[in-house]
């Protein structure tokens, strides 16, 4: 079997009529250090990976919204700013899943287009975009969910499958946290009319929409993130492993734990962590975050959210 690298920095292995291209390991490609590492490096270089159209333009048309707000002053701007900033979110979400795994060893995410923060590559538009917009619409959770399919057996331990679950839920904190520091600049430099607050209403609302899917995601039931943390040190006995071993169990399972979190957070009054998060992790005024719940909800409902 021969070994190479090819022009996108891949180290392939030829034999026969098959070519494969797998996990990257010095002892098994043949290649000298000084090769391995340059492979390594093009490899990992974010330069090779391009943007995708799709994420630009939601990042254009968020800005443009939010622009739009502190002029017009209109609630359903703070709305549409908060779907495109919650749809480019799931996007450095499942890439933060994407990219955890590609360090640890998974190329194959490269390949299925993950590393371009493209949209459309990471999700189901049922379970992904539509469902999860409509909760979000109706003041519900913001739920990232995504369709990056990782390889664990590419992975180099069971230390980097829980690296790759954990990565999103780090990817919403991220996320909040810049835009926070987005919100304090402003904060300084707005001046503090109607349309400034209105602008920063909006932000913090977004930040508390990103502490939430972080919070979230990180209970460890299927299929939440905190469960694929968790999952890879259970035994295989473990009654939530046995029924992922069959697809209409998997499903129903699914089903059954999102209706138990729906309800039972909605019990528990779950946003009190997340509270705890915007006001003193991010540093953002309870009195923004709430002004921002109510030109969302006065966008739903009508009205002007109390400005």
């Amino acid at each position: 079997m021969g070994t190479r690298i090819d022009a996108a920095g891949n180290v392939v292995r030829s034999g026969g009529s098959r070519t494969a291209y797998g996990r990257f390991d010095d002892e098994e490609s043949g290649l000298s250090g000084g090769q391995a590492r340059s492979a390594l490096f093009q490899r990992l270089d974010p330069r090779r990976w391009k943007i995708a159209p799709v994420f630009l333009l939601l990042t254009a048309a968020f800005l443009g919204f939010l622009v739009m707000l502190y002029f017009v002053q209109h609630p359903i701007l703070c709305f549409l700013c908060v779907l495109c900033a919650w749809l480019m979110s799931l996007a450095c979400h499942e890439f933060g899943h994407a990219y955890t795994a590609y360090r640890g060893g998974d190329l194959s995410v490269e390949e299925k287009g993950y590393l371009t923060l493209d949209l459309t590559k990471y999700v189901d538009p049922l379970m992904s975009i539509l469902i999860p917009t409509i909760i979000l619409a109706i003041g519900g959770m913001a739920l990232p969910g995504g369709a990056v399919y990782i390889q664990p057996s590419s992975l180099r331990s069971k230390s980097w499958e829980t690296f790759v679950s954990l990565a999103g839920p780090m990817a919403n904190f991220i996320y909040g946290a810049v835009t926070a520091l987005v919100f304090h600049l402003l904060h300084w430099v707005l001046p503090v009319p109607l349309g400034g607050r209105m602008v920063l209403s909006t932000l913090a609302l977004i930040a508390w929409f990103q502490a939430m899917a972080m919070w979230f995601n990180l209970i460890p039931l299927p299929p939440l993130d905190g469960w694929g943390a968790l999952r890879p040190w259970l035994h295989e006995d473990c009654v939530f492993k046995r029924w992922e071993r069959h697809p209409w169990h998997s499903k129903s399972m699914t089903l059954v734990c999102i209706l138990i979190l729906f309800i039972g957070l909605s019990k528990l009054h779950f946003d009190w962590i997340v509270n705890i998060t915007t006001e003193y992790v991010y540093l953002l005024p309870h009195e923004f975050t709430s002004g921002g719940k109510g030109l969302f909800d006065a966008a739903i409902h009508g009205g002007r959210g109390g400005f």
